[in-house]
């Protein structure tokens, strides 16, 4: 993967990828994933790391590096951390909560809850997407009604990642029903252990076994705080996903790298036909792909991760160029690639088929395959 970043990013690339070896190396993952185990040492230790704060500024905790920077030391985390889950729950509250708390939240709120969500001390979770609307995420039944000072909840979220650990949530509801998205959106923090919420899970799923994904039913739900203005959470909510979009493209890059290690390592090792398998033009063909496969991935990853920088007008749709384009072409390469090898490629020990369980949940999260095609062809109108 190396090649394809610049003498700058390489040195980037190598310190994080050094940083999440030494955190990840003593973990069973196999035996983790199969029986969906949540590993909350080797969670707090990547967030100790800072890998959930890398963009933030210095006065709250964080690294201050670019989006692009970031980027580098995310597809660093991928390619070195064979535990797709929690890199994955770690990006998660990265992007979707400590991006609009950064933005959108007081002094008193991050204080309260960016700082030592920074610091691996609490788990925020993210919730949207509700059963009935699923990737129309905006099409919600969740409400907000004031009550004097107070905000009162009542709803239902579903498929949230960190669910079932979170301390608190952000929910994302309706405070003007007849306005819709545009206006009629805003955000809470909502005490797990508030009365009147009822938080769902672990909910078995086929990948990312090891991330903890679940629901939270509110019922009469008095919120924590409103994060932003009323209304302000459709335009908090894309900055959120500008981010993830970005910058999990470029986590997901790291387990194709990852993954491509391992197979070109298969044919230097193994023979059919009494030949090389690196020596047959089919696996030579697959390998070269492979790596042009990388470097079209970058270079969007890279387009979007520098319009967040520098032209963030531009980032909205460049983001979700990146991520449908990872998401897409990286999972038909990954099957590719498990089919190269055989019998070998598909046994649970060698982990190729762990990561294509894995890598397949990166078409539908961060918005689908659907959504993202909804989004880019909304541009060319």
């Amino acid at each position: 993967m190396l090649n394809h970043l610049n003498h700058n990013h390489q040195s980037t690339y190598k310190a994080y990828h050094k940083l999440a070896a030494e955190i990840c190396s003593e973990a069973d993952v196999m035996k983790e994933d199969k029986a969906a185990v949540y590993n909350r040492e080797t969670f707090r230790a990547i967030n100790a790391a800072g890998f959930n704060a890398l963009h933030l500024p210095d006065s709250l905790g964080g690294r201050k590096l670019s989006a692009m920077d970031t980027a580098v030391a995310y597809l660093a985390l991928g390619a070195s951390c064979q535990n797709n889950g929690l890199t994955f729950s770690v990006g998660a509250q990265a992007f979707s909560v400590n991006v609009p708390l950064m933005k959108y939240g007081n002094d008193a709120l991050c204080n309260q809850f960016l700082i030592p969500s920074v610091k691996g001390k609490i788990v925020i979770a993210s919730a949207i997407t509700e059963k009935e609307s699923g990737s129309d995420a905006y099409n919600m039944k969740t409400t907000a009604v004031k009550s004097g000072n107070d905000y009162i909840l009542n709803g239902s979220k579903y498929y949230i990642t960190n669910a079932p650990i979170a301390d608190y949530f952000l929910i994302y509801a309706f405070t003007d029903v007849q306005k819709g998205s545009i206006g009629g959106l805003s955000a809470f923090l909502v005490d797990a252990k508030e009365k009147g919420v009822e938080v769902l899970g672990p909910i078995d799923k086929m990948g990312l076994r090891t991330a903890q994904m679940g629901g939270v039913n509110l019922t009469n739900v008095k919120a924590i705080a409103r994060l932003g203005e009323e209304g302000s959470a459709t335009a908090m909510f894309n900055e959120a996903m500008i981010w993830e979009r970005t910058i999990l493209s470029a986590l997901n890059l790291g387990i194709v790298a990852r993954v491509l290690e391992k197979v070109k390592k298969f044919g230097e090792e193994n023979s059919r036909g009494g030949k090389k398998l690196n020596e047959q033009l089919e696996f030579i063909t697959l390998i070269n792909h492979s790596n042009s496969f990388l470097t079209q991935a970058w270079e969007k990853i890279s387009d979007a991760a520098i319009a967040l920088d520098q032209f963030p007008k531009q980032s909205f749709l460049k983001a979700s160029i990146a991520k449908s384009f990872v998401a897409d072409n990286g999972e038909k390469l990954i099957r590719s690639l498990q089919q190269a090898t055989g019998a070998f490629g598909y046994l649970s020990e060698n982990g190729i088929e762990r990561d294509y369980r894995d890598f397949l949940a990166f078409t539908i999260y961060s918005g689908s395959q659907y959504v993202q095609n909804k989004i880019i062809s909304s541009f060319s109108q």
